[in-house]
């Protein structure tokens, strides 16, 4: 919320913040769980979009648009991930073989939000 109380302090009245930030909400944050790859010390706070809605709007922030978007992601990436993420063991060194391949990908738990300030 600190975050939060800086970047309204910052903007004038009408201006507008854009957040990248991940989604605790989202189908794949529950279906890893405690596995799931943004939970890691360097996030302090988690949220929803609703929640973080409802934290700007608290703060004179309102939510304009939010979106999951996906980004390309290399095979070889992906095949490191399953491994480590999923399945809690070492990735295979073949796996960088494919590293130079692109693949579209969006697991939904990644949140872009614009909020103007009231």
């Amino acid at each position: 919320m600190a975050f939060l109380r800086g970047v309204v302090s910052a903007l004038e009245p009408g201006g507008v913040f854009f957040l990248s930030t991940p989604d605790v909400e989202s189908l794949t944050a529950k279906a890893f769980g405690r596995r799931w790859h943004f939970y890691y010390p360097y996030h302090l706070s988690y949220f929803g979009v609703r929640t973080l809605a409802r934290a700007a709007a608290a703060l004179g922030l309102r939510a304009l648009s939010s979106r999951h978007r996906g980004r390309r992601r290399s095979v070889g990436y992906m095949i490191r991930y399953v491994a480590e993420f999923i399945g809690g063991v070492d990735a295979p060194r073949w796996a960088r073989r494919f590293d130079n391949y692109d693949l579209p990908v969006n697991l939904f738990d990644t949140m872009y939000v614009a909020f103007r300030r009231q």
